[in-house]
């Protein structure tokens, strides 16, 4: 869940989600490759969309086509992307400046969580209750201050006694759940929605076939993995404590490594298993271990490439590689869940 405040310091994700979502979510993605501007082809069109056309106070688009790249690329930034979509396709000018919005937008949702503080907070969890050192004095005081009288939930303002919740102090997970929204996950359905929509505008199917065919080929050449190296190793950092964990260390098998992405387990699971944060210790687990008090709840991470790590990390910055003990770690969680033959299993 990302912080909608101010200080946007701590992020707390009070939703089950699956180990890849949290790796996407704090990898480091490769640097931008910087694409040259779109070289300027005009061509006449017509266009149902009216509305698009009309709220940036055009009178069509080929008046549209003879502003200068800066200003079209203002516009661009002010559309959502479906509606950058469709202008797009008014002109092969306006699909390169296009094209380039609909790479930024692929890329935001890659290391959202890059560098912020994260937590699994449990539902059990007491007002007061709160990681050590992770808190900055605005947010403490957000949950002294406690919700507003339209943030209560449902189920407690039908409740007579509602108002006893109303600026009184609150927990983590409620004022997650009131104030905090949902990460933009990698959008792998993005050309067919796109397309589909263009089409039930009757704008798709009037394009020439080999213009279809090349911005099919522009929206689907987009894959997550092409955001990261699998060329070279990665490691998750933890930026708090500033220790790291190496890949090959906690993958199953080396060939379910593909670069910051490994199969069966991975660095999701190692983030998960140290961010848990509640005053409860159930978590419906054989594992006797106080994993419900994650030792690296509200800490900092990325997960960035080796070599990169190696090239950006001070001199007077001491790192330390704490591999084995992650290791160690998750092979007591797992094998208290699945027994002794716990990477056997996980290989099936």
């Amino acid at each position: 869940m990302e912080n909608l405040n101010e200080s946007n310091s701590l992020l707390l994700e009070v939703q089950e989600e699956d180990s890849p979502a949290v790796v996407s979510r704090i990898i480091k993605p490769k640097p931008d490759s910087g694409r040259d501007s779109p070289a300027r082809e005009q061509e006449n069109c017509r266009s149902p969309l009216s509305s698009i056309i009309s709220s940036l106070n055009i009178d069509n688009t080929c008046g549209l086509l003879r502003l200068p790249v800066e200003l079209l690329d203002l516009i661009f930034q002010d559309l959502d992307i479906k509606h950058a979509f469709y202008l797009g396709l008014q002109s092969r000018y306006l699909w390169a400046i296009t094209r380039k919005h609909i790479e930024i937008y692929r890329a935001s949702p890659c290391g959202a969580w890059a560098g912020s503080g994260i937590m699994c907070v449990g539902d059990y969890i007491k007002t007061a209750d709160c990681p050590p050192n992770t808190l900055t004095k605005s947010e403490k005081e957000e949950l002294q201050k406690g919700l507003d009288e339209n943030e209560i939930y449902e189920d407690v303002s039908d409740d007579q006694g509602y108002k006893e919740y109303v600026a009184s102090p609150t927990n983590l997970y409620d004022l997650a759940g009131a104030r905090y929204q949902q990460v933009k996950e990698w959008h792998s359905s993005l050309a067919d929605e796109l397309i589909g929509g263009a089409a039930n505008l009757g704008e798709w199917h009037r394009l020439p076939k080999s213009r279809r065919e090349l911005i099919f080929e522009d929206l689907d050449r987009y894959k997550l993995s092409d955001f990261y190296p699998e060329d070279q190793p990665w490691i998750l950092r933890n930026l708090t404590t500033q220790e790291y964990v190496r890949s090959e260390a906690i993958a199953v098998k080396p060939e379910y490594i593909h670069g910051p992405h490994i199969e069966r387990l991975g660095f999701g699971h190692v983030v998960w298993s140290r961010i848990c944060w509640s005053s409860d210790n159930s978590c419906s687990m054989v594992y006797t271990g106080n994993i419900h008090r994650g030792v690296w709840a509200g800490h900092r991470f990325d997960i960035t490439t080796l070599d990169r790590h190696k090239r950006d990390s001070s001199k007077q910055t001491k790192w330390k590689d704490i591999s084995q003990e992650i290791a160690d770690e998750i092979a007591k969680i797992w094998s208290s869940e699945f027994g002794s033959d716990w990477r056997n299993l996980l290989s099936e």
